[in-house]
């Protein structure tokens, strides 16, 4: 059943789910919206992550002209 499923609570909760009737659907319904609502924060969540970690970057990026000067340059400079 799971076959590479990447949420398999999910895979459960639908499994089947249009053969039930009543209050077990409405209750599998539930739990549907509940784990979707997971995904959605924890997706959300990972892309400020992965954002903020792009502007992170560009304020410990070091100035590597100063890096790949001659020695003799640098040398001079110190002068």
């Amino acid at each position: 059943m799971y076959a590479g499923a990447l949420f398999p609570g999910l895979v459960d909760l639908l499994w089947r789910i249009e053969d039930t009737t009543g209050d077990e659907q409405a209750r599998r319904w539930q739990q549907v919206k509940r784990h979707l609502a997971t995904v959605i924060y924890t997706v959300h969540s990972a892309s400020s992550v992965l954002r903020d970690t792009g502007r992170f970057d560009k304020y410990t990026t070091r100035d590597k002209s100063a890096d790949s000067a001659p020695a003799s340059a640098k040398d001079a400079g110190a002068a």
